[in-house]
């Protein structure tokens, strides 16, 4: 979340960036996850177990202190509050937050400034990004502290699985791009000591490079492997049509970012022998979702204020608050996800509300002239806040269309960042057209999907791996 790769990062030779890793590992781990975090995660831990009524009344006070705060010190609050005639005093449980309307990310955007705390001093404040599954790419402040609280929510998940960051080692397959592009051969890999994780590229995934990465994950074996979905099946699904194994016990595999579909889970746990979990999280940190022991995905009430607003259809659509971010609130955050919800209770003992199936952040891939896929494609918006909203249309291999809706500040500058973003994804010899609309195409359940496939079904000889 925290950007510091940069372009003199990418000229280093391979030496000096496993240095730069470490220094920023080391960096991190003074920064973040000192005594202050280790604070916080003990509460956390601690409050696993309150009761239903505990939990709601922990959760309703601290939601009556942020939207006091937010009142008083953020001009797009104070504004609104005043304008439909509500008080911060009226607001004093989870069900009073329907008096306010909600919050789109294309209002985060267009009222960026107004929704900053003037009680943050501009040196506590950290600019972090998303590049937004829909397309829209958000900037968001926040402090040390904010940072502290969402990586301690994660933290107890992990906690509830046995893992300790920072002390157990973890393959780490994400989307940051630690290995230049450019980079041809092996290590497609770079090391970070101080947190205990070896750092893979997802964009050097190719079928002929994966049999470097089963390699060195047999010579270092990490107890814990943590990641996308779409990256960690690449994995398995190698070693299972290989019929091969890493030859080791894997203790842990986490996933994040993306939908899990139970293809992936059953692939993964015919290769490294457990069962994948996972947790729902967000950078703009209105809500958290963890799955337990138990494999039930429990909301963490004591992180956000999530609500659940019934669509029609038997789904609903995820709203959160923000409750532990005082830099930039962000009340009744429509975070464009949805859930179905499970009424029933868990084995675990765990209060809370609990979550059958997450709909949302589906992980598509764009396919080229020679049926391969490259997948991660958001990744390209980071950044370019000038973009409103994006969508790519398929229906050919080598040849796509990005939709896109310019925001007021977008210029050629933009334009002309973009189209090298897509090259250096995509490769030259896929086409690319970019198509300027004022509104994108949604599903039959009313979401924009940041990919739209019409192609016919891939032959499954094809190299189906993400590649950069």
């Amino acid at each position: 979340m925290t950007k510091w790769v940069n372009p003199l990062y990418s000229k280093l030779p391979v030496f000096a960036q496993h240095i730069a890793c470490n220094i920023h590992g080391a960096y991190m781990n003074h920064r973040f996850f000192g005594a202050r975090y280790r604070e916080i995660l003990d509460a956390n831990v601690r409050r696993s177990f309150l009761s239903h009524r505990s939990l709601r009344e922990y959760r309703d006070k601290k939601l009556r202190n942020f939207i006091e705060h937010a009142v008083q010190t953020t001009p797009y609050y104070t504004k609104l509050f005043a304008e439909i005639g509500v008080s911060s005093q009226d607001i004093e449980t989870l069900k009073d937050l329907d008096k306010l309307p909600l919050l789109k990310k294309i209002d985060v955007q267009d009222h960026f400034e107004d929704l900053q705390s003037t009680d943050a001093p501009r040196n506590d404040k950290i600019l972090i990004n998303t590049s937004g599954t829909t397309g829209m790419p958000l900037n968001i402040y926040t402090t040390d502290v904010g940072l502290m609280e969402l990586y301690a929510i994660w933290g107890r998940y992990y906690h509830w699985h046995g893992i300790t960051p920072g002390e157990d080692w973890c393959a780490v397959f994400g989307a940051r791009p630690w290995v230049d592009m450019s980079q041809k051969k092996p290590p497609f890999w770079r090391y970070n000591h101080f947190g205990r994780q070896i750092l893979f590229s997802a964009f050097h995934m190719t079928q002929e490079n994966i049999r470097y990465y089963v390699s060195e994950i047999r010579k270092r074996q990490p107890p814990w492997i943590q990641g996308f979905p779409s990256l960690i099946v690449l994995l398995a699904n190698y070693l299972i049509e290989n019929e091969q194994s890493l030859g080791y016990p894997v203790k842990h595999v986490t996933f994040g970012a993306e939908n899990v579909f139970s293809y992936q889970i059953e692939a993964v746990k015919e290769a490294f022998g457990v069962r994948p979990r996972q947790h729902y999280g967000l950078v703009e940190a209105v809500a958290n979702i963890s799955e337990c022991e138990f494999g039930k995905l429990h909301v963490d009430e004591d992180f956000g204020a999530v609500e659940f607003i019934p669509r029609g259809d038997g789904t609903f659509s995820l709203v959160g608050t923000n409750l532990s971010n005082p830099a930039m609130p962000l009340i009744r955050y429509d975070t464009n996800d949805f859930v179905t919800l499970d009424e029933n209770e868990c084995d675990c003992g765990r209060s809370g509300r609990l979550i059958k199936e997450i709909d949302g952040r589906i992980e598509d891939y764009i396919v080229k002239k020679d049926g391969s896929k490259i997948a991660q494609m958001d990744s390209i918006f980071k950044g370019l806040t000038s973009i409103r909203a994006a969508q790519f249309f398929q229906d050919q291999p080598g040849a796509f269309i990005l939709r896109l809706v310019k925001g007021k500040n977008y210029s050629r500058s933009d334009e002309r960042k973009l189209l090298v973003r897509i090259a250096v994804r995509v490769g030259p010899e896929t086409e690319v057209e970019l198509d300027y609309v004022d509104e994108l195409e949604r599903s039959s359940g009313g979401k924009v999907r940041l990919f739209i496939n019409k192609l016919t079904r891939v032959s499954s000889n094809t190299n189906t791996s993400p590649q950069h």
